[in-house]
């Protein structure tokens, strides 16, 4: 059974801003490093992957993009 640690700035506990918190996972078990999933790193198709949930919530640009995001969603049609 793998575990993970995630990695963050004091105040930014939850990766509200840029693409979010970096994260370690290991084997349980034997202590084996399993991998990490590091914000901005790897080949274009994962960063690609990486942006497309902060893209789409907002979270990329913070409070203010959140903000953005709802206030286009209240004003689209059903």
């Amino acid at each position: 059974m793998p575990y993970g640690v995630g990695f963050f700035a004091p105040g930014n506990d939850h990766g509200d801003f840029g693409l979010g918190n970096a994260w370690m996972y290991w084997d349980a078990a034997t202590g084996k490093p399993l991998g990490a999933s590091i914000p901005g790193r790897g080949t274009a198709g994962d960063i690609f992957m990486q942006v497309q949930f902060p893209l789409h919530s907002g979270r990329i640009l913070g409070l203010s993009g959140k903000i953005l995001i709802s206030a286009r969603a209240s004003r689209s049609p059903c």
